[in-house]
């Protein structure tokens, strides 16, 4: 349904937004989305742009869109990406964890990127990923389970550790697949959740219930193809579903007696109403992405900084 076999790759830019993901965010979020220029823009003067390497720290001053762009175009640059990354003074304020402020409705004010292609095994077949930046990932959550001896019953703890995986900049995805079509009317093949850097969650939509979307009318939207997407607390990881703990990670402790181990979780926002932090597409917070070769801040100087291939900000563990 909705088939075009005549629609290009520049109709599947105009549609695009018409299957970006409303995400709901967890009530305890700190750090939300954020919009990469603007962010830049405010924060990258105080932070400063380093190549660290065989134990020395080169300073190349504050972090600009131009220098980024420059450095990603330096072949001494990008055969080190790895070695590159930058950070904020001990005393700069917090707030550039923040991310984009909320409306008065709880809506997210920040755009997210997304790419367009044509899948290699079927051109009659667009993959669209949506790429969503959050400018600090948190503190890890935990679950501790201790089984009582003899019994069904067990003692469970939710607890966070700050010194896994903490770091500035946070780039999740979501990518939804779907037919040739010029209106946005073709239902979505597949959507892929990335956790974690991996492409953990699948959904195929000829299966009934796998895919889940908004319903239409909900914030105003007029598709019904929106797929529904949860944000998980700190580590921002993409779910379909609403859960208190996903455990992607485990510890087994057999040393003590009844303890199953230590799991690393994600928690979701339970809420996907009116009230609930979240963002909302639309055609004006959906930006193209273009591929890397093509990116010509001559033309669009909005594109400066996505040359960029380091990393963005710093780990503190």
């Amino acid at each position: 349904q909705g088939f075009d076999a005549n629609a290009t790759l520049e109709d599947a830019k105009s549609v695009a937004y018409k299957y970006s993901p409303v995400v709901y965010f967890h009530p305890l979020e700190t750090s939300f989305l954020a919009d990469g220029k603007r962010w830049i823009e405010r924060y990258g003067p105080n932070a400063t742009l380093i190549l660290s390497s065989q134990g020395q720290n080169i300073t190349y001053g504050p972090v600009t869109e131009e220098m980024l762009y420059e450095m990603g175009r330096n072949p001494n640059f990008t055969a080190n990406a790895n070695q590159y990354y930058w950070y904020f003074p001990d005393n700069f304020t917090d707030a550039y964890r923040n991310g984009d402020p909320l409306d008065e409705k709880n809506v997210s004010t920040a755009s997210v990127y997304f790419s367009v292609m044509d899948y290699e095994d079927d051109p009659d077949i667009w993959i669209i990923n949506y790429y969503y930046y959050f400018p600090y990932q948190g503190c890890s959550n935990q679950w501790t389970i201790e089984v009582q001896e003899n019994s069904n019953r067990s003692t469970n703890a939710l607890l966070e550790i700050c010194n896994i995986d903490v770091h500035d900049s946070d780039i999740e995805n979501i990518a939804v697949m779907v037919c040739k079509n010029t209106n946005g009317s073709a239902m979505p093949l597949t959507i892929r959740y990335m956790q974690h850097d991996k492409p953990t969650t699948f959904r195929q939509c000829s299966i009934p219930g796998q895919c889940n979307f908004v319903p239409q009318g909900m914030d105003g939207l007029d598709s019904p193809y929106h797929p529904l997407a949860y944000s998980a607390l700190n580590s921002h990881a993409m779910y379909d579903l609403p859960a208190t703990n996903y455990i992607y990670a485990g510890v087994p402790i057999p040393f003590i007696a009844n303890f199953l181990g230590v799991f690393m979780t994600d928690r979701t926002s339970n809420g996907d109403n009116l009230a609930s932090y979240r963002f909302v597409p639309t055609k004006e917070n959906n930006l193209y992405l273009p591929p890397f070769d093509e990116l010509n801040p001559e033309q669009n100087p909005d594109t400066y900084w996505l040359g960029f291939a380091g990393h963005l900000g710093f780990a503190d563990g």
